[in-house]
């Protein structure tokens, strides 16, 4: 399908180019705000770059400075010689509105980058392409394109206005914008923008844990979202109950005795009044998870768990992970909001001691967990002499980007599937 028409805004970026050309200043912010990239015209994009050469070398930014680079790199034909450069500066009234109109120049870029997209995407279906393919191609075009746009956004913050806003904040440390609730008391509300990363052996409690902090997030303000890839929506569901007081074997067999209903039915009604999305999704992808952030808008996310996402080719299943986590973080920094990712872990080959206390290396599959994440905890239980976990457990902070690391006690109850600080 050919396109009849693009999103153009040719007097824009004759407007950025002439102010540019004019005033080093303008120049400047122009460089700072858009890229070649954005222009639609070729001519156009590369006499962008050859004005930022120009400044990047410290010369004078004029008119002649500008055709002399243009001519000694070979390409003052390529931007219309002499004459265009003149005729761009004659055009230009003031160099003040560079920003406004590079932000033009920028939005027609955007507008256009989603029409090829769509146009592309509409091509195939033409032509046949199956529909599930191209629901993929469509989700996969709004992340590529989610990523590209939020690429270009900074942040410039004069130090005497960091200074200003970091006094305010510290002025008022409980303030709901510091961050999203947790549920222990030796740990700071969790950071917006961050990936933050639990992990735990298999049946150490990696669920519970997430049980309990979308309960502290919610009962903080917060607006949950949990993704399960390995349990089903109504053992999640019966999790976060049996954590709100309801017994959990009781729950999840539907058999409730008499003596239990009333604090099963205490348990169901505080649920009730959690706001949070359990999506049952065993094939979800991050595309899908960035979806549903668009739509729903949540305050945090969890995901549950790194290692039931679909790996596509088994050959490569570090650099699928490594994509996964790199998706996962770009979510957390462009929503602003927390990300938990849970990850299992590595056990060793030591039949005495399967479960060791768990470290850095035990994360599996890939460093970049460690790498991109703010924080790395691990839950871990203690065992007995017959390799079973006890009630005994530990919350280990193993990396702390923002504050000191450690090991503090919990205690796991097994009739409620949850922690606590002290034994029950």
């Amino acid at each position: 399908m050919a396109l009849t028409s693009v999103p153009v805004n040719l007097e824009a970026e004759e407007t950025v180019l002439g102010a540019m050309i004019l005033d080093r200043r303008a120049a400047e912010a122009a460089v700072a705000a858009i890229d070649s990239r954005m222009f639609y015209r070729e001519s156009h994009a590369t006499l962008f770059e050859v004005v930022r050469a120009v400044l990047a070398a410290g010369k004078p930014v004029d008119p002649l400075s500008v055709a002399d680079a243009a001519e000694r790199s070979g390409r003052l034909d390529a931007v219309g010689g002499k004459t265009r450069i003149a005729e761009l500066v004659a055009n230009v009234i003031t160099t003040s509105n560079v920003t406004h109109y590079a932000a033009m120049v920028e939005e027609a870029w955007r507008r256009r980058s989603i029409v090829e997209a769509v146009t592309a995407i509409l091509s195939d279906a033409q032509n046949g392409k199956p529909s599930s393919e191209l629901l993929s191609d469509m989700e996969s075009a709004a992340m590529d394109l989610g990523r590209s746009f939020s690429s270009r956004v900074s942040h410039v913050v004069p130090l005497f206005k960091g200074a200003t806003l970091l006094d305010e904040r510290l002025r008022n440390p409980l303030d709901e914008t510091d961050g999203v609730a947790v549920p222990w008391g030796f740990l700071e509300p969790m950071k917006r923008g961050c990936l933050y990363v639990l992990g735990g052996y298999q049946a150490d409690g990696k669920t519970a844990q997430a049980a309990h902090f979308l309960r502290a997030a919610c009962e903080g303000g917060a607006r949950v979202g949990l993704f399960s890839l390995e349990m089903p929506w109504e053992q999640m569901v019966a999790r976060i109950a049996a954590n709100l007081g309801a017994p959990a074997s009781r729950v999840l067999s539907g058999n409730v005795r008499p003596p239990e209903r009333a604090a099963t039915a205490a348990a169901i009604a505080r649920l009730a009044m959690l706001d949070a999305d359990v999506i049952d999704h065993p094939r979800i992808t991050t595309a899908d998870i960035r979806r549903y952030q668009r739509v729903n808008r949540y305050d945090f996310v969890i995901v549950d768990h790194l290692h039931r996402f679909v790996i596509r080719d088994p050959r490569y299943e570090r650099q699928e992970l490594e994509a996964i986590i790199r998706d996962l973080t770009d979510l957390a920094r462009e929503a602003e909001i927390p990300v938990l990712l849970l990850s299992q872990l590595s056990r060793t080959g030591d039949s005495k001691k399967p479960f060791p206390r768990p470290t850095m290396a035990s994360l599996r599959g890939t460093a970049m967990l460690e790498a991109e994440a703010t924080s790395v905890w691990f839950v871990w239980r203690e065992r007995d002499e017959e390799g079973l976990a006890t009630e005994v457990a530990h919350f280990i902070c193993a990396k702390n980007r923002y504050g000191p690391v450690g090991s503090w006690k919990l205690y796991f109850s097994q009739r409620r599937v949850s922690f606590s600080e002290h034994p029950v």
